[in-house]
């Protein structure tokens, strides 16, 4: 029987139980590699900006894959496990357009992972298999987005949630 979860903190703590959400480093810098074979050199990759993965910044695929290699030897520094997974992708175009490719790709399973809890929402694999067998639709996509789990980032969200976290500002103090 699940039990009901009032607090963030409290769901962060229950995960915490649970392995990370993701693939090693090294996986998700083939995926990139893999997807740009197929894919126009103008797409970028939305990655995190700071080591929590709280922020995201866009950046072309090479500086997302050096990007994702700092923050693994921020990690590895640390002797604590990171992972990353893609989470959202984004087509040029309006709105019908776009939800148009996504509802092909989805008919022809091109696009969501199996297991979402696991690897997260995007498989970039199936993406690049299906811009294979379309390739004019290579030109519709825009980014990728790609965040990262490790336990330093969920102790981040649990402090965020309970309001402990350390960036109080003066104005809180009076």
């Amino acid at each position: 029987m699940k039990r009901l979860v009032n607090k963030y903190s409290e769901f962060i703590f229950e995960k915490k139980e649970n392995s990370l959400k993701g693939i090693p480093y090294d996986n998700m810098i083939k995926k990139i590699e893999e997807v740009m074979k197929v894919l126009p050199s103008t797409i970028q990759f939305g990655v995190p900006s700071d080591n929590l993965g709280q922020s995201t910044s866009y950046k072309s695929p090479a500086d997302a894959i050096q990007r994702i290699k700092d923050i693994a030897h921020y990690y590895e520094k640390r002797k604590e496990k990171v992972r990353f997974y893609c989470w959202s992708i984004t087509f040029k175009g309006d709105f019908n357009a776009s939800q148009e490719l996504e509802d092909k790709m989805i008919e022809v399973d091109g696009l969501f992972h199996e297991n979402q809890k696991k690897y997260g929402k995007i498989d970039m694999i199936k993406v690049r298999d299906y811009v294979e067998t379309n390739p004019e639709d290579a030109d519709e996509f825009k980014s990728f987005s790609i965040s990262l789990d490790s336990n330093a980032s969920r102790k981040f969200g649990m402090k965020l949630s309970s309001g402990t976290s350390s960036d109080d500002s003066e104005e809180d103090n009076e």
